[in-house]
């Protein structure tokens, strides 16, 4: 491991930030059952640092390799083992994918995203809590999202709308955040916007500034939910300006789960009284 530096903390294997940063993002998943410390380090010290081919080529042979035993795993029906294994190669392939994106013709790019979305609903098929995968009425088509809950009694519940940003996905916020929002007993509705995940992937949906445009629906969504309370918070800025158009999201939730408030310089009423958001006629 690298030597701390008085500046901040040392790296891990890469000098590369960007690839450090990586790696330390997918390591992060330890907690939550979306890697291992040993699988990832192994990993890592077979990539040749600034070679994205390389990146690529390690990352999807771990996934490969993972999720093989999640598949041998459950055909000896241990549940438990495949979801873990599914989870892990879940995000395994993402890792994979992330440096394809220099290239967005790439086909691997779509493959491997596929990939990590099918053994992520794998795992979900296999969880002690129901994860449910829903399409969000946007427009004229959908949004890809999650239902997650505590258990199965469909009791109504606070709830956390998460949306993920520019590389993240879906299955990502599982791990992230959903995780331990479920442990305490809170519904969780993940949907991907456009601009991200399988919206921008398989429905070529692109971001759009006027985000309240995509909340909007997402919001009408939870309200059908007889278990869903009222929603309470979600993460991000694009999040604190859709909520200035939505008095239901009384807190925002940043990604590190401190809730607070939404200032009073920001209540829906004062910001939609100034906003001129963006147009454009092909946006929902």
């Amino acid at each position: 491991m690298g030597k701390a530096s008085p500046m901040g903390p040392g790296h891990i294997i890469f000098q590369d930030k960007t690839y450090d940063f990586e790696l330390r993002r997918t390591l992060g998943y330890t907690l939550t059952g979306g890697s291992d410390i040993n699988e990832c380090l192994e990993t890592a010290r077979h990539i040749k640092e600034g070679d994205e081919e390389s990146w690529y080529a390690e990352w999807r042979a771990l996934a490969d390799r993972i999720r093989c035993i999640g598949e041998a795993c459950l055909a000896r029906r241990h549940r438990v083992s495949a979801r873990e294994a599914f989870l892990r190669a879940s995000n395994y392939y993402r890792t994979a994918e992330f440096y394809l994106h220099g290239n967005p013709r790439d086909p691997r790019i779509l493959e491997t995203w596929r990939q990590s979305r099918e053994t992520f609903r794998r795992a979900a098929r296999l969880c002690n809590h129901p994860i449910e995968v829903v399409k969000i009425p946007y427009g004229g088509t959908t949004l890809p999202g999650y239902v997650c809950r505590p258990d199965n009694s469909r009791t109504p519940r606070k709830t956390l709308i998460l949306q993920t940003g520019f590389d993240g996905t879906a299955e990502e916020l599982y791990l992230e955040v959903a995780i331990f929002a479920l442990r305490r007993g809170y519904n969780v509705l993940i949907f991907e916007g456009p601009g991200q995940g399988g919206a921008l992937r398989e429905q070529h949906l692109y971001f759009r500034p006027d985000w309240e445009k995509v909340v909007t629906p997402v919001v009408d969504f939870a309200l059908t939910r007889p278990e869903f309370d009222p929603p309470g918070g979600w993460p991000s800025w694009v999040s604190a300006w859709a909520a200035t158009w939505r008095p239901e999201l009384r807190h925002l939730t940043p990604g590190w789960l401190r809730s607070s408030p939404i200032p009073e310089s920001m209540t829906w009423r004062r910001v939609r009284s100034r906003a001129k958001p963006q147009r454009k006629e092909n946006w929902p």
